[in-house]
């Protein structure tokens, strides 16, 4: 690449900000090629901007040859070539040399217009499927398995899924209005209430304490 588009501006996991700022940049510079790691947020990235650009992307290349790509596919089994397209979402070994030509990269100015405004996030199935958070970062049977000390649930009713990956937990403190679900029944600790006043309240109770207590808290 020849040219390095650093975004600032937006914090935490919020999709749509993101995809609105390379959208801008598109518009104000209107490059031939975009390039996200194809792992992580960045892929989810590239994917969502190719959309909205009615693109279809190259996951996995591993290989640019002039107007062909080489990309992974079958899990990582098989070599498919298809032609250069203008989103591209590259594997790490694709960071090796792979002409005899070299480019330095040059950072990009830009100045963002207005954004979407942030979101609150949690851990569950509906906060992924709404567009709140990544995917990787789900806890439950279809997601990610959590093996922590403490685990605080706060407003998550307790699926089966969610549970499941809490099976490693060895504490959990549940946060909820009602005091009959199951989150609350899984818990070693629950408070009822208005979640928001129970969180301004724990914060509070938390910013009073020395640092070395907070960090021993669980």
């Amino acid at each position: 690449m020849d040219r390095l588009l650093q975004l600032d501006g937006v914090e935490g996991y919020q999709p749509e900000a993101w995809t609105e700022l390379c959208l801008q940049a598109d518009s104000d510079f209107q490059p031939l090629h975009w390039l996200f790691p194809d792992a992580g947020e960045s892929a989810e990235l590239g994917r969502r901007l190719a959309v909205v650009l009615g693109e279809r992307p190259a996951t996995g290349v591993w290989k640019w040859e002039g107007e062909q790509l080489i990309v992974r596919s079958g899990a990582g089994h098989q070599d498919v070539t298809r032609p250069l397209c203008r989103v591209l979402l590259p594997l790490e070994e694709c960071a090796m040399p792979c002409t005899e030509y070299r480019y330095e990269a040059q950072p990009v100015s830009f100045e963002p217009g207005s954004l979407p405004a942030a979101r609150v996030q949690d851990r569950g199935r509906v906060a992924v499927d709404d567009g709140f958070m990544p995917r990787s970062r789900q806890v439950g049977a279809t997601g990610t398995w959590v093996s922590a000390r403490v685990y605080i649930a706060v407003g998550i009713s307790g699926a089966v899924q969610h549970l499941q990956g809490l099976g490693k937990v060895e504490k959990v403190v549940a946060i909820n209005q009602d005091a009959d679900c199951d989150m609350v029944k899984r818990a070693s600790l629950s408070a009822i209430g208005d979640s928001h006043e129970i969180l301004a309240a724990l914060m509070a109770l938390a910013e009073e304490q020395p640092a070395r207590e907070v960090s021993n808290a669980a």
